[in-house]
């Protein structure tokens, strides 16, 4: 428990310039994870469609 509190007081009087620096690449990597799981069902949907348009049996592709 020592430890945490000694991790709170060092942060609390870091300088706030160095503290948003300090966060920035995590604030960055939050960013990217929400859009990775935003992107994720967007592409199992294009794969699927994919394959779908592979199957079929007349050979024409369906265009939007």
């Amino acid at each position: 428990m020592e430890i945490i509190a000694g991790f709170e007081r060092w942060l609390a009087d870091l300088d706030p310039s160095f503290a948003f620096l300090l966060a920035l690449p995590f604030a960055i990597a939050a960013v990217g994870l929400l859009v990775e799981l935003r992107e994720t069902p967007r592409r199992t949907r294009q794969a699927r469609h994919g394959r779908r348009v592979g199957r079929a049996t007349d050979g024409i592709a369906h265009v939007r």
